[in-house]
């Protein structure tokens, strides 16, 4: 019964990427947060024509990627930078979006210069300035900009953020913010990455070009089968 109904959520989760594919424009990218789902629901989803997933926990996502080493999937680091993770997350991630300070960035440019790849980045911002959450704080922004710019082995796609529930006002926030820092800096940072299942279509509209989608793709916590 329990695999009958592991089956009945795969195809549940494939027909709910497929939807929002549908419903969400083509510029945006859809990244399926796949953290505390098995492979087979991963993988039910690439069925659909998802290629971007998004894991917040390194071993967890480790134990994936070795797995399934399909080159075709794009992973994503979308969870809190620890400094001894480092060296894994800029292996094996394609994506990092959660970078929160200028240590981190310069770490991750030393491990890719050894490996000879270069890493599209995100920084994060915290917005709301709430005390428990990782990100830059707004007025520290345009300065961190330009350090993690020069670093050569990074490539700074723009900003991510993760809004406290409710404020749907700071995916508007975080536009202005990277106008002004693009603006006073010179420095192009194109793509926002914001909004998450409860708030996406807002943080489209509000110019998102990449959304981070786990429970309305996956439903909750798959069931190992």
């Amino acid at each position: 019964m329990i695999c009958v109904l592991n089956l009945k959520a795969r195809m549940s989760s494939a027909a709910a990427y497929t939807r929002l594919r549908e419903e969400i424009p083509a510029a945006v990218r859809i990244i399926a947060v796949s953290k505390m789902q098995n492979l087979a629901a991963i993988q039910a989803v690439y069925g659909a024509g998802c290629r971007d997933f998004g894991e917040n926990y390194l071993q967890e996502a480790l134990d994936k990627i070795k797995a399934w080493p399909d080159p075709s999937v794009c992973w994503h680091f979308i969870g809190r930078i620890q400094s001894n993770k480092v060296k894994e997350i800029a292996q094996y991630f394609h994506v990092v979006h959660s970078v929160d300070r200028v240590s981190i960035a310069a770490k991750l440019n030393r491990v890719c210069e050894s490996l000879g790849k270069t890493l599209p980045i995100f920084l994060q911002v915290n917005v709301d300035r709430e005390p428990q959450k990782a990100g830059i704080l707004p007025e520290d922004l345009p300065e961190v900009v330009c350090e993690v710019v020069r670093f050569p082995r990074l490539q700074l796609q723009g900003l991510m953020e993760i809004p406290a529930v409710g404020n749907r006002q700071a995916f508007a926030a975080l536009r202005s913010l990277r106008d002004y820092v693009s603006s006073a800096t010179g420095i192009a940072l194109p793509h926002l990455s914001m909004g998450m299942s409860q708030d996406y279509e807002v943080a489209v509209s509000e110019g998102a070009t990449e959304v981070r989608l786990g429970t309305v793709i996956f439903g909750y916590r798959a069931v190992a089968c």
